[in-house]
């Protein structure tokens, strides 16, 4: 995205750092510097953090959309494993190649988007 162009609320996906492949809402942007402050959830604890415009792409569960055979935009699902286990949320996006799937969970606050293997979640 270019510069100028993010606000508060975004949907980013971290490319670099610690934090790559995780997925946040942005919070604060500050052009002058070009960082943005974008809320993560880790590990189950919210967590805040200063990225770089470089650091982050934009994330659209729309037009993101892959087409899956095994996972439908909008389909309920449970997650079976690991610290979000029990959890149920929506399918946003899904890869049937490389069998990962984004899911946003429901009941949290602000969204949180999550990427899953296939095989840690079941259909609800």
């Amino acid at each position: 995205m270019a510069d100028g162009e993010w606000s508060t609320g975004d949907l980013v996906r971290v490319l670099a750092g610690p934090f790559a492949g995780l997925m946040g809402t942005v919070e604060e942007v500050d052009e002058g510097q070009a960082r943005l402050r974008v809320h993560l959830t880790l590990m189950g604890s919210v967590c805040r953090v200063e990225l770089d415009f470089d650091d982050v792409e934009a994330y659209d569960p729309v037009r993101g959309v892959v087409q899956s055979a095994r996972w439908q935009r909008g389909e309920a699902v449970r997650v079976l494993a690991g610290l979000y286990q029990f959890m149920t949320g929506i399918v946003q996006t899904a890869d049937d190649d490389t069998r990962r799937v984004v899911v946003r969970l429901a009941g949290l606050r602000p969204e949180v988007y999550v990427e899953f293997d296939y095989r840690d979640i079941d259909s609800a």
